[in-house]
């Protein structure tokens, strides 16, 4: 991701699941009245993300050190990312910290200039479109984030809807609230956040129904992007990379319409009956696809404004 990126286009609901049916680990991180600053839960996340109805959420992360020029090029990241037309309704983008709204983005990275780096991360909540406001689940998860790492985070956020999907970019400073360096372990950043984004999601909306899950699988199918069923089958394919249908348990219709589209694709192909050859680097691949499709939809979009936008009269 460039330092101007805004390349995320994540594609992700109250339920009939009784609270006391649900794994115990869940359970007892979704009862109401719990506290964030519980030393108990310091320094782990739940592991929890793969189990029947949890929400999800996607998470990207980025350490951007500042030595250098590195400052510059945050202070240009942060002028993009509060730019006109990324905010609810084409407005203006505003930054937002733990208590309040409409931050000044260039005192707070003016506190930071001598931070060896900043954390940078783009959250994106499933059934975003049951969330009236982004600023309650970033508040949270700020909290939570907080308690797992036993300190105060320096931090402010934007709130971006200029996309299918609106999602959340998150600055976080490097230093703890007693002045050390703040370190956050790589399985943290890679999965811990995402397990307590889900958590907090799952709570506030309940778990997801199965109709739910059957509609997002069936909508994912046709994409051109990494699917959860793409992670799925590669699992399951193992270092060969060859996907036998008659070993799916679950889902095999939605495999096979998945390995149709992968074929079409040029990423699969038919290796006998019932048997198909994931192409090596699929992931990569998908994700290439995906980046030329938000090209071209940046290059309509731009085109598109320009036909709509009125001309400019000067006078002399």
């Amino acid at each position: 991701m460039n330092e101007t990126s805004d390349d995320f286009r994540p594609r992700l609901g109250r339920v009939g699941q009784d609270r006391a049916k649900l794994p115990r680990s869940l359970a007892s991180s979704l009862r109401k009245g719990r506290r964030s600053g519980s030393t108990a839960r310091r320094r782990s996340a739940p592991r929890v993300q793969g189990w029947q109805g949890t929400r999800r959420a996607i998470v990207k992360a980025r350490v951007v050190r500042l030595g250098g020029k590195g400052i510059a090029l945050q202070r240009a990241h942060l002028a993009y990312l509060q730019r006109e037309g990324a905010g609810r309704g084409g407005e203006r983008a505003a930054f937002y910290d733990g208590t309040s709204d409409g931050v000044d983005g260039k005192d707070w990275l003016k506190a930071g200039a001598e931070d060896r780096h900043h954390f940078r991360f783009i959250v994106s909540a499933e059934d975003v479109e049951q969330l009236s406001d982004l600023k309650p689940f970033i508040r949270s998860l700020v909290r939570e984030m907080e308690a797992d790492l036993g300190t105060q985070l320096d931090w402010i956020a934007v709130d971006h809807h200029n996309t299918d999907h609106p999602h959340s970019h998150i600055l976080v400073r490097s230093v703890r609230d007693d002045g050390r360096d703040l370190v956050m372990d790589r399985d943290y950043i890679s999965s811990g956040i995402r397990a307590r984004a889900g958590l907090i999601l799952t709570r506030e909306l309940g778990l997801e129904t199965e109709a739910e899950i059957e509609l997002k699988i069936n909508r994912a199918i046709p994409s051109r992007r990494v699917t959860n069923l793409d992670r799925q089958m590669l699992r399951q394919a193992g270092t060969g990379g060859i996907i036998k249908l008659d070993d799916v348990q679950r889902r095999r219709m939605h495999y096979r319409a998945r390995l149709q589209v992968l074929e079409r694709l040029g990423l699969a192909e038919r290796a006998g009956a019932g048997r198909w050859q994931l192409k090596p680097g699929l992931i990569d691949s998908l994700s290439r696809l995906e980046q030329q499709d938000v090209a071209q939809a940046r290059i309509r979009g731009a085109s598109a404004r320009s036909r709509t936008e009125p001309r400019r009269r000067f006078h002399f």
